[in-house]
């Protein structure tokens, strides 16, 4: 079955994988308390809070790729941002991180009556509400060679789509916080100019806040996934900022 319009792209009513996020020691130190009071955070601290974070598969298992991503923003993601200062940038965004307590994975599907699976994920960090602290979205290699970004039109088509199911999460579950756009594979160039041109990315300050306009009004950062060299934060681009510390290891169950 071929690939058609983006308009007939919908999402399926359950998720397809899910994540509880818990705690090793639950007397221990948790991104809510970093959160609280960011400044007097020690880096020491943020290791001990990184690691205290658990992602419990509830129901069968998220394949790895995907694992990563929510555990990079829970932990490497979350020191990354308070060791470089990004964090004041994208204040709505990381606060947001601080108050998941599940993640949801929903695959996209296509068609009207027979619905296909894409190789695409829409991914909720969701509070201890329901509500949608942080939107994200997956990108699979498989989409590829399924020619689903294939060329500058379906890409940006793609951002557009995208960022509709945004706006309308923001008005129905949110407040959502901000989004993380993930790509197994170098991230589509299209999709990376729109979004730096969308928030203002020539702007020496302005490119760092990284923020969408309205109707969206929230942060956004692109990341590339990769076996090679795991998760890598292309926008914005801090390759001269300072070093994180290092990579915090969440416990898996």
């Amino acid at each position: 079955m071929p690939f058609g319009s983006i308009h007939n792209i919908y999402m399926p009513n359950s998720a397809t994988y899910k994540l509880e996020i818990k705690t090793a020691d639950p007397a221990g130190p948790t991104l809510s308390t970093i959160v609280t009071s960011p400044r007097t955070c020690t880096p020491l601290d943020l290791a001990e809070t990184c690691k205290n974070v658990v992602l419990e598969a509830s129901g069968d298992a998220v394949p790895p790729a995907m694992l990563e991503c929510a555990r990079y923003m829970l932990t490497d993601f979350f020191a990354f941002a308070h060791s470089t200062g990004l964090y004041n940038r994208q204040r709505l965004l990381w606060d947001a991180l601080g108050r998941v307590t599940s993640v949801e994975y929903h695959q996209v599907t296509q068609g009207f009556f027979q619905k296909q699976p894409l190789p695409l994920f829409d991914v909720y960090f969701l509070d201890g509400k329901g509500r949608v602290a942080v939107f994200a979205h997956i990108i699979q290699s498989e989409a590829f060679a399924a020619g689903l970004m294939d060329g500058e039109r379906k890409e940006k088509d793609h951002l557009r789509t995208v960022l509709i199911r945004l706006e309308k999460l923001k008005a129905g579950r949110g407040p959502v916080g901000g989004m993380a756009f993930f790509c197994e594979n170098e991230f589509p160039n299209n999709i990376l100019s729109e979004v730096i041109k969308m928030t203002n990315g020539t702007d020496p300050v302005g490119k760092y806040e990284s923020l969408l306009p309205e109707p969206w009004a929230v942060p956004i950062d692109l990341f590339e996934l990769s076996a090679a060299s795991g998760v890598q934060l292309i926008h914005p681009d801090l390759s001269s900022a300072k070093h994180a510390p290092p990579r915090p290891q969440a416990q898996k169950r």
